[in-house]
Parts: C-alpha cells; structure tokens; sequence
C-alpha cells in the first residue's frame, strides 16, 4: 500500500526497534521492562503490516522468537510509541506524515492516539478505536491511574475522559519544560518508576528553568541533559543525572530499583562517534 521509499523507513526503523527491545530484555530484567519492550514489540511488528512473506524472511530474530504482523492489514500507520492500557488494550502513539517544522506542528497538532484491541482473542489485533486527537508531536505515553501522560515537547500532557465514554477529550499540561528545539529531543518519557514517581529526560542544549526540589523549590537554569523525576500529583522536580553525555531517551530499573538510561551519543556529534 506504501511506496518502496516509505516502505524501506518501516522496514529500517522496525529493525531497530526490535533490536533495542531484544537487547533491553537481554540486559535488565524486570516486569516493568518486560511490559514495554512486548509494547515495542508489537508496535514494531504493526510497522510490519503489509509486507510480503518474503520480505518477513529477511528479519533474523534470536532462536525461539519469531517476527509475525501483530494486526490485521491497515489498522494502523507510523506508530511512534505504544503501551499497555489497564485493560491489556495496546495504545499506540500514530503520526500523521507531517514534514512541517515542530513549532508549526504546535498549531497543526495532526497526530492521534489510538487503542488496538483483539475483539475475537485469535491473537491478533483486529479493531481501532481513536481515542485522542489533536497532539503536537508525541514521543512517548505512560498509563498512570485514569489519565494517559503523553510527552509532546514543550509540554508532558494529561489526557482524560470525563464523561467516560472512551474518548479522552481533556488535554491539560502535566509540565511544561518550555523548550522546543528542531529535533524535539527536549523531552523524552514519560516513564513509572518502580519508586511511583514519573521519570523523563531532557536533551538538547536549550536553556530550562525547571522548579526543582532542593531543600525549598528554586529555579535553576541549564542547557545540559539530564534525566528527572516527579510525583505523578505534580510539585517540584528532582533531577537525578547532570551532563556526561547528549539526549538521553529512556530509562528502565534493574530488580534492585537502580535507574538505567541510555543516550544516542557520549562524544561531540563528529566523526561518526554518536548514535
């Protein structure tokens, strides 16, 4: 249904997904990690709808897995991120193909959140069900309670339903970090952690001034990465990670509770040293 240059992105960017959720489960064990990376997983595999058998033989998983389209064909299109909603539905973060700069995506606010469900229990998602509109660009989701944080830079939103009628038309600001840059790397999460407070990253190099928890709350300002936290009720920030490195993405716990977080570069963008 796509193009052979659309449909080259899917194969690609599927194949590091995979590979990511591969060696994540490889590395850090944990219920927390093993939910999100099955997320993943099936959001790579809904990349993979429409492509030909032969083309599935090009992927090599590791002995005892096994890549196989997880939805039925067209349910869905660029998939960013997925999790698990309460009642074991998959939500999925869906892009509408925009090229626009981020900053007109502000007003533009194309993408949606969708809910795949497995209606006839066959193993394969088979229903989609629009459950929120109007995003600037999401990058990551986290289910906490009755509400869905939804990290669309500059801001980490709130999604509720109301009138609990399966639409979640109440977008309010959770944080707001204030910064856009080109590339959108100003947030990254939201993520739960095992300790209940919501964990996120900042890179870039723009300036924020977050209200963070020291003994008393106090601003201060920094253009460097860092991976922070909060309670899901709001209040000040903690700041847990300063420096060393550039766009730290995302963070899982090993079964002791210490926080892991990786970052797409350490060296200066050159010379092939990043990524």
């Amino acid at each position: 249904r796509c193009s052979a240059e659309v449909m080259r992105e899917q194969v690609a960017l599927a194949t590091r997904i995979i590979l990511v959720s591969y060696l994540g489960k490889m590395t850090f064990a944990g219920r927390a990690m093993m939910i999100r990376s099955l997320a993943i997983v099936c959001m790579s595999c809904c990349l993979l709808n429409g492509l030909m058998a032969h083309e599935l033989e090009h992927f090599m998983p590791a002995e005892g897995w096994k890549v196989e389209p997880a939805t039925t064909e067209g349910l869905i299109q660029w998939p960013i991120a997925a999790t698990y909603d309460h009642d074991g539905s998959l939500l999925v973060l869906e892009c509408h193909w925009d090229r626009k700069k981020l900053e007109e995506q502000l007003g533009t606010r194309p993408h949606r959140l969708i809910r795949l469900s497995d209606t006839d229990r066959d193993g394969v998602l088979d229903q989609r069900i629009e459950v929120a509109r109007d995003l600037s660009f999401p990058e990551g989701i986290c289910v906490v309670g009755d509400q869905f944080l939804v990290s669309a830079p500059p801001q980490i939103l709130s999604l509720r339903d109301q009138d609990k009628d399966g639409y979640y038309e109440t977008q309010e600001p959770w944080l707001n970090a204030g910064t856009l840059t080109y590339c959108g790397n100003d947030l990254h999460g939201p993520v739960m952690g095992p300790d209940g407070y919501i964990y996120w990253t900042k890179g870039a190099f723009a300036e924020q001034s977050p209200p963070l928890r020291s003994p008393s709350p106090i601003h201060d300002k920094s253009t460097a990465a860092h991976l922070y936290r909060r309670k899901p009720s709001g209040g000040p920030w903690e700041r847990l990670m300063t420096g060393g490195m550039d766009n730290p993405v995302d963070v899982t716990w090993a079964p002791s509770g210490d926080p892991f977080f990786c970052s797409t570069f350490m060296h200066h963008p050159s010379g092939g040293k990043r990524d």
